[in-house]
């Protein structure tokens, strides 16, 4: 072939290409027939058909019959079974030897690392760390006691009503855990008592003032006009008429879970009684019963993490109080069972008389192991410190007082020099000094 005769072929073929547009760059490692993909893609591009096989590379190029094969679909060179070049055709050199040349600036195909076209495959795309899941939220450890100063028992009700009426579940975890309130007050009212009523409306006046600092307010029945325990409803049908829809929770602590804890209490001495607890640890910041006036509850709404320890709470630091004071007992006082301070230390005792002592403020606990009816007396000077007993039983969460069938508590907590109750078989039993009191003591187990 003269060179003036490949002069005029290459330009025919630069022709052609400019008349259908840029060249596609292949997707790379695409089948022959898989060009039909959109145009970022580039399609089937990455194969080259061998000579004399009739077929098409990719989806556009054109099979001329003459078992010449289009490389890359961009043109054929137009020469007969001759092993096309791999290239769109321009700057061939055809001659009989099998040297190409082969322009630097055609794209093969291949859909290489500095292809600009992201095809979605690349192995360095970064990859999400997996969700770790909602944090879980936490109730803060606590005893079994309403006390100022301490955490304050997770206390639920199945049964609650709101203040529209509707019957639903109440959870100190879920109120500690969605902090929709920065303080929260719980009334506790007997439907016999004829001091609340007045309490209530001092409450409900101060609603809105209080609600808009992020108080909360929870109604505890204690007693029906039995005097026995009362039910959420009948908490709710009495306080309807008293604080009507005033934004609140209304309860009877019969249904106090995990059981009653406001009836006979041994840290609620009459009623109406009031608790304060700060939401952010759950303590109880002040207490009605520990003071002669009537809480200061805009104070307290206003700053939750003042020093409220003259009115039975502690002092704004997530502290529990103030403490015991100094002991009242002498060297010697404490009982040969020490140390006793946890349930699990707790020494069994039969019938018989011992020498012990409430010392550094933490309480003694001992079994009694009797199996029949038996009687605890424990003799104390109230004067140097008030000293209350209980049968009591260790659970996962902390220790809970046993209960009669009536629902009081099942030992004695009165404000003599003495305490006294009657049990059977074998059973855990704290003495405990109320409020943080010490004192010695003398215990005596008599089987009946």
């Amino acid at each position: 072939m003269s060179k003036d005769l490949r002069i005029v072929l290459v330009a025919c073929i630069t022709m052609a290409l400019a008349a259908c547009g840029p060249a596609r760059r292949g997707g790379g490692g695409g089948g022959g027939g898989g060009g039909g993909g959109p145009a970022n893609n580039g399609g089937g591009g990455g194969n080259v058909a061998q000579p004399g096989d009739g077929g098409d590379a990719d989806a556009n190029g054109a099979d001329n019959g003459d078992n010449n094969n289009n490389q890359d679909g961009n043109g054929d060179d137009g020469q007969p079974n001759d092993g096309d070049d791999p290239g769109d055709g321009a700057g061939d050199d055809d001659g009989p030897d099998d040297d190409r040349d082969i322009d630097p600036d055609i794209d093969l195909g291949g859909g290489g690392d500095d292809d600009p076209v992201d095809d979605g495959g690349d192995v360095d795309d970064p990859v999400d760390d997996p969700d770790p899941g909602p944090e879980v939220c936490e109730y803060p450890a606590h005893g079994q006691q309403l006390r100022g100063g301490q955490v304050i028992p997770r206390l639920a009700w199945d049964g609650a009503f709101d203040g529209d009426g509707n019957e639903v579940e109440l959870d100190l975890q879920d109120l500690y855990c969605d902090q929709e309130f920065t303080t929260l007050t719980i009334f506790i009212g007997a439907l016999w008592c004829p001091a609340c009523p007045e309490y209530m409306d001092m409450l409900v006046g101060m609603k809105d003032s209080l609600a808009s600092k992020g108080m909360g307010f929870i109604f505890v029945e204690a007693e029906n006009n039995a005097r026995q325990l009362a039910s959420s409803v009948e908490a709710n049908r009495y306080l309807n008429g008293h604080i009507r829809d005033m934004t609140s929770w209304r309860v009877g602590d019969r249904d106090t879970r995990p059981q009653p804890i406001m009836y006979n209490a041994p840290t609620i001495q009459g009623f109406p009684a009031a608790f304060v607890v700060r939401m952010s640890d759950m303590h109880i910041i002040a207490d009605q019963g520990a003071t002669q006036w009537v809480l200061p509850y805009e104070q307290i709404a206003s700053n939750p993490n003042g020093d409220y320890s003259d009115f039975g709470g502690g002092d704004g630091g997530g502290d529990p109080g103030p403490g015991p004071g100094p002991s009242n007992c002498d060297e010697g006082d404490e009982e040969r069972f020490e140390p006793n301070d946890e349930p699990g230390q707790a020494s069994d005792i039969r019938e018989g008389s011992f020498d012990g002592g409430i010392c550094a403020g933490a309480p003694d606990f001992f079994t009694v192991d009797i199996p029949g009816r038996w009687r605890l007396d424990l003799e104390f000077d109230n004067e140097q410190g008030d000293l209350d007993v209980y049968a009591v039983e260790a659970r996962a969460d902390g220790i809970a007082p046993l209960t009669a069938p009536d629902g009081t508590n099942i030992g004695s907590d009165s404000v003599d020099d003495n305490e006294s109750f009657e049990h059977r078989g074998r059973t855990l039993v704290i003495i405990q000094g109320y409020e943080g009191a010490t004192a010695p003591y003398t215990m005596t187990l008599t089987e009946l």
